[in-house]
């Protein structure tokens, strides 16, 4: 159950908030069993939060929200920045896609950040997209990672690889 990794997480990102002078607000529903590496979940919410921050007016609201649905853990990151356009929200999963703000401001890093974030997930056997946000502004990043099978139902579906410490640090040598 992600719910004690996730408040701690949601305290660390509300003091980063708080020095941006953003509001941040968690909402974490249901439990159920995922298998997930907590450094690498950390890192991954972590990007989509600092990501989040660089383009959230002060004052504005970040929200960090967990559910479940029937088959997956569903974490999202919402702003209420500028957001991105739709024909560019699956461009910003690519390396070296960086997109600017409205304004003539420079846009800092190096576009890799939400490309390793999709190679995260990805190794957890999940998938990421981006939206835009609840409010019809902003954009809310969507990760889903699928729950922990019991043993009867992984006998009825494929076998999938799990993840295990040598599949991180294949990514960790990548990088």
């Amino acid at each position: 159950d992600p719910s004690a990794f996730l408040k701690a997480f949601a305290a660390d990102a509300r003091m980063l908030a708080e020095h941006a002078g953003v509001l941040f607000e968690e909402t974490i529903e249901g439990s159920d069993q995922v298998r997930f590496d907590p450094k690498w979940m950390r890192q991954v919410l972590l990007n989509l939060i600092t990501n989040a921050l660089k383009f959230s007016p002060q004052g504005s609201l970040l929200t960090l929200e967990s559910d479940f649905t029937v088959d997956a853990w569903r974490v999202a990151v919402e702003d209420e920045g500028p957001g991105v356009a739709p024909e560019q929200q699956k461009r910003i999963f690519e390396r070296f896609v960086r997109i600017g703000r409205e304004s003539s401001e420079p846009t800092s890093g190096s576009g890799l950040g939400l490309a390793i974030c999709r190679s995260i997930i990805e190794l957890h056997h999940g998938v990421i997209h981006a939206e835009t946000g609840k409010r019809k502004s902003g954009l809310r990043v969507v990760c889903e990672i699928p729950l922990q099978q019991t043993p009867t139902e992984s006998s009825k579906s494929e076998t999938k690889r799990p993840i295990s410490r040598d599949s991180t640090d294949g990514l960790s040598r990548a990088l």
